[in-house]
């Protein structure tokens, strides 16, 4: 049951973010000593839910966690959606999600580190990693594009900026905080 009263309502800054060529950079980041980048097929949904609710544990976001298993495994499953998991000595660190699922575009979906990795430039590393394999894709998409929120990370979008991507739509609103309805 959701709560509307106004106490159960939050302020919500969303950016979106896009870019439409690959960023000019002089070089491309330099890979972290141990970290892989390794592609996930047919994503167990335990695993998903780990990877979420461990990065986002300082943040709020809600948007998986209002999902069925069902619902989870129709999109990550779906071909046209691309799962990767940096992984730092054998460790599971993030996750890059990427949703293909219009040729001329790819969204990403979900993109992030596990707190007690933050600040060691894996972040960084994944980001640009999912930039350059985005526009090495064929056919290469016309844009590639992010939104993130005011619930999230701080670094979100100055990290986004810094991989290149350009704000192109501010949108706020109030909506119901998310901690007042419950999950799935």
């Amino acid at each position: 049951m959701t709560d509307t009263s106004p106490k159960a309502t939050i302020e919500l800054t969303t950016w979106f973010l896009d870019m439409h060529a690959p960023p000019s950079r002089p070089s491309p980041p330099r890979k972290p000593d141990g970290l892989e980048m390794v592609r996930v097929y047919e994503t167990p949904i335990h695993f998903y839910r780990y990877l979420y609710n461990k990065i986002s544990e300082p943040w709020v976001w809600w948007e998986r966690k209002r999902q069925t298993d069902d619902e989870i495994r129709a999109e990550l499953h779906d071909p046209a959606f691309e799962f990767f998991v940096p992984y730092l000595r054998g460790a599971p660190i993030g996750m890059v999600e990427l949703n293909c699922r219009n040729p001329e575009e790819t969204q990403l979906n979900y993109f992030g580190i596990i707190p007690e990795y933050c600040g060691r430039g894996y972040g960084g590393y994944a980001l640009a990693w999912s930039v350059d394999h985005v526009w090495a894709r064929k056919p290469r998409p016309r844009r590639y594009w992010v939104h993130t929120c005011s619930q999230d990370s701080p670094a979100a979008l100055p990290c986004y900026q810094k991989a290149g991507f350009v704000l192109y739509d501010t949108v706020a609103e109030r909506i119901p905080d998310p901690a007042s309805v419950s999950p799935t």
